[in-house]
């Protein structure tokens, strides 16, 4: 007999969230169309040095692009609550490298000023909307199942080794020899540690959601995001050798967590 929860209606999100959606999800999405498309993308805010770090920024902002659209389509703040810190923190990384190495930025190109302007505009503006949405819907959670311990203690397990890829990538310019399969530039590394830095924040949250009808967007949207990445590697065969033991590693380590992922998502389900 398939389980039955109380019928709770939570108010509708203020349509401010689809005007932020739209200003930060359209740049994404033209972003992630570059970065696979126009080699010469790669001359962006700063120099992107690596082709390869260009395609990792497109599966990176495929997957901002698929959050605003989440949020563009999510009926309540339930069904978004979860993205808040995650987009902080990665807004954050983004902002503070940017100042930090300000002058491995080319200022005098557009870009550099929009992107600078969006990652102050983007968490502040969300920072502003929350408080409301918090209020209307109040404790009120979206009925669902509960996540099942295996879910989390994967989505545990996620946060932490996100974390310790986000640290590799820090210092990736610092290792001799290093794991990650090309040599991205300083900026280009710690911009592509934003990603894997939200992703340690965003997987607990899920994992501590209340209900698996407030989870599982995010879930479905970590999916995308990891097998846009190992497509990729197969997409670009030109510039990803599967000769070589460290592309190897990388496409292998990002092959488990969408099984992994992937089962607990249809275990869900049942």
């Amino acid at each position: 007999m398939p389980l039955s929860f109380p019928s709770i209606v939570l108010p509708p999100l203020q349509n401010e969230w689809l005007y932020w959606s739209l200003m930060n999800g359209l740049p994404a999405l033209i972003a992630t169309v570059a970065f696979f498309t126009w080699p010469s993308f790669d001359r962006f805010a700063w120099d992107v040095l690596d082709r390869r770090s260009g395609i990792f920024l497109g599966t990176g902002f495929l997957l901002r692009a698929a959050l605003f659209a989440h949020v563009i389509l999510a009926h309540s703040w339930g069904k978004i609550r979860w993205l808040v810190w995650g987009n902080a923190v990665f807004a954050a990384v983004l902002l503070g490298v940017t100042l930090v190495y300000g002058d491995f930025f080319k200022w005098s190109r557009a870009i550099a000023i929009i992107w600078l302007f969006l990652y102050i505009e983007e968490p502040v503006w969300m920072f502003t909307l929350v408080p409301q949405a918090q209020a209307a819907a109040g404790a009120d959670i979206v009925p669902g199942a509960a996540l099942l311990p295996i879910t989390q203690i994967v989505l545990f397990a996620e946060a932490l080794f996100m974390l310790v890829v986000s640290v590799y990538l820090f210092y990736l310019n610092h290792i001799a020899n290093p794991i990650w399969p090309w040599r991205a530039d300083l900026v280009s590394a710690r911009i592509m540690a934003g990603f894997t830095l939200a992703w340690a924040a965003w997987a607990p949250t899920l994992a501590l959601a209340p209900s698996w009808s407030e989870a599982r967007a995010g879930l479905l949207i970590n999916i995308i995001w990891l097998a846009a990445t190992f497509t990729s590697v197969f997409v670009f065969q030109s510039l990803f050798d599967l000769r070589q033991r460290n592309t190897r590693i990388y496409v292998g380590v990002i092959a488990l967590w969408l099984v992994l992922l992937g089962a607990v998502f249809v275990l869900q389900g049942m």
